[in-house]
């Protein structure tokens, strides 16, 4: 007994477990990204001699015995679960709400109940032919087979899946948000409902749009974020799906303080001053913190009438702010790239317009890349040479 304990010590992976009143051992150990569990051994040494097997047949590349660990019967929404406590809980807060409520509405239903064994390129073909026939596009259909995609890589790791089955050709469409001008954000403002809470959503709106807020972020305000005599907000935290005022932190979970504009703190002065600095900022009719749907049906409503034939939602808000400051102002890329809190390369590559006009202008200019580019300097005979780091110049 004493040596056994002491190769155990040696080996955490073999493990002594009690059953009927005598001891057995079993194997619990993950190489080169395969789980392996296996019980039943009568002796340490048995164990032993499996775990060595086991791994020289992992390295060798052929190791294919699928009733390892307890996963190779379960089904993909069960291996879902298991995806969301291990490698999907990294992700955002609101990203795994948002995809859990999507596995939950379009996924379970058609591939819930099928073994992740079982899964083959048939049964792939079937949910997206079922998401068609429900209207959607490809373009939404993508986004559902990029997280069944998560779930089956991990299968394939852990060897439940033998190989990873091909998807049938989707043909996503890109489309480009839709982009409003100042004036056409004015006019949105414009049209907001007068009723009782009319002029705090033509503030948050004015606000999501000044500041490029995610609706997160917009509805996550508490005045205590603001320093209205220095004219800055803190951009901290984001609020969660679900009723209450549950924040976490942002999409890209950095914190940013933003300069306000003077018409701006004006506006906001009534919502932050002489208020509890913890308390949400925006307060509905019923008392409560303003919901996602309130406030997108109040931005509906007003678009609706404005009159405005684009299609609008609260994130062509932030959008068209993203869209200004690249297109229409001499902001450099990692000015804007701090206040939107987006990367430069997303910036440039999403938004960054070429203006054929200005370049048009520039080098028809005498100043266009330097003056001695466009004087008559280099038409002459005269050749620049160097020479032990001097500047010579010859006559050919």
């Amino acid at each position: 007994m004493k040596r056994q304990t002491t190769r155990q010590s040696r080996k955490q992976h073999i493990r002594s477990y009690q059953k009927g009143g005598e001891t057995w051992f079993e194997l619990t150990f993950s190489l080169m990204k395969i789980q392996v569990r296996k019980k039943g051994f009568a002796s340490y040494d048995i164990a032993e001699e499996e775990y060595n097997r086991i791994r020289s047949k992992i390295r060798a590349g052929e190791w294919t015995n699928f009733n390892a660990h307890s996963l190779q019967a379960a089904t993909l929404s069960e291996f879902y679960e298991v995806y969301c406590d291990t490698r999907g809980n990294k992700r955002s807060p609101s990203s795994i709400e948002n995809t859990r409520r999507t596995w939950t509405r379009a996924v379970d239903p058609i591939l819930g109940s099928i073994r992740v064994r079982d899964i083959s390129r048939r049964h792939l073909t079937m949910f997206v032919r079922e998401q068609r026939l429900l209207g959607l596009t490809d373009n939404t259909i993508k986004t559902y087979a990029a997280e069944i995609n998560n779930v089956l890589m991990m299968a394939v790791d852990l060897e439940v899946l033998k190989h990873f089955p091909k998807w049938p050709k989707l043909q996503p469409v890109p489309e480009r948000k839709a982009i409003l001008s100042p004036v056409e954000v004015m006019e949105v403002i414009n049209a907001v409902d007068q009723a009782v809470s009319g002029q705090q959503y033509k503030t948050m709106i004015r606000v999501q749009y000044q500041l490029g807020l995610r609706l997160g972020e917009l509805l996550a305000l508490t005045p205590g974020k603001f320093n209205l005599e220095a004219g800055t907000v803190l951009i901290d935290q984001q609020k969660l799906v679900g009723r209450g005022f549950n924040v976490g932190p942002t999409k890209t979970k950095n914190s940013v303080e933003l300069p306000l504009s003077p018409t701006l703190i004006e506006e906001l002065a009534p919502y932050v001053e002489d208020r509890d600095p913890n308390v949400p900022l925006w307060i509905s009719l019923q008392l409560l913190p303003v919901c996602r749907n309130a406030y997108k049906y109040a931005l509906k409503m007003a678009v609706e009438k404005s009159g405005t034939q684009k299609k609008v939602t609260s994130h062509v808000l932030r959008a068209s702010c993203a869209d200004y400051l690249v297109n229409k102002t001499s902001l450099s890329i990692m000015q804007v790239s701090h206040y939107m809190r987006h990367s430069p390369q997303v910036l440039v590559s999403r938004y960054a317009g070429a203006d054929t006009a200005g370049l048009a202008s520039f080098f028809s200019s005498k100043m266009a890349l330097t003056a001695e580019l466009n004087s008559d300097m280099l038409a002459s005979n005269d050749v620049i040479t160097a020479k032990d780091g001097e500047i010579i110049e010859e006559n050919t």
